[in-house]
């Protein structure tokens, strides 16, 4: 099963796909459901950039905390790489395995 959390309207979309999408505008309802997705049989996590500037802060945590695989996924603007949260986590994961950033 696959779930996406993200911006209403946005991600409809994937609802045929068989991707469960849950509607969220502020970071308490993107960590309360992540808390519902966890406790279900679900295998994959699709979050939207703005789902996860929501929870920036707690993202790392809550990364820790779960066995499903989380695929952050990058927005449609203006914003150059260097400012969205997907490379910015992408550059830290890189820096940690590579030992310098090579991006």
């Amino acid at each position: 099963m696959i779930a996406l959390i993200g911006e209403k309207e946005i991600w409809k979309g994937f609802i045929p796909l068989g991707v469960t999408v849950f509607e969220v505008d502020n970071g308490e309802q993107v960590i309360k459901v992540w808390e519902e997705i966890k406790k279900c049989n679900y295998k994959f996590l699709f979050l939207s950039e703005y789902a996860g500037k929501l929870i920036e802060d707690n993202l790392d945590d809550l990364y820790k905390q779960t066995q499903i695989n989380v695929v952050l996924l990058p927005s449609l603007d203006d914003k150059k790489n260097e400012d969205k949260l997907y490379y910015k986590r992408l550059k830290s994961i890189v820096e940690k395995a590579m030992g310098v950033d090579i991006l």
